[in-house]
């Protein structure tokens, strides 16, 4: 589950489990939280997530609106495969910048 300090010097957040329709909510009202805080990390780590549908994808959009609302951009490091797939297919690794090279990271 996520209990990541936003505030640590890294900046950055590591999503693990399921990224679902399932949990996706859950996910959502903590990292809204995180961003009323001004708590937003520059990076996100997708390493730890097992599974994940295209809800997945519209938080990851989500998040990616809010940096940029911000004037900011959030790094997006290691997403699994099936993640990178769905992404690829709904073009929206586009618009979470992701390149080739994410997807080995």
């Amino acid at each position: 589950m996520w209990t990541p300090d936003l505030t640590d010097s890294a900046n950055a957040l590591e999503l693990t489990g399921e990224l679902t329709l399932a949990t996706v909510a859950d996910w959502h009202q903590r990292l809204q939280a995180a961003r009323r805080h001004g708590e937003l990390p520059e990076r996100i780590d997708l390493s730890g997530v097992d599974r994940a549908d295209t809800s997945a994808l519209a938080l990851l959009l989500e998040i990616e609106s809010w940096a940029r609302a911000a004037g900011t951009s959030i790094r997006w490091t290691s997403p699994p495969h099936a993640l990178r797939v769905l992404a690829d297919l709904t073009q929206a690794a586009e618009l979470l910048n992701w390149t080739n090279e994410d997807s080995a990271s």
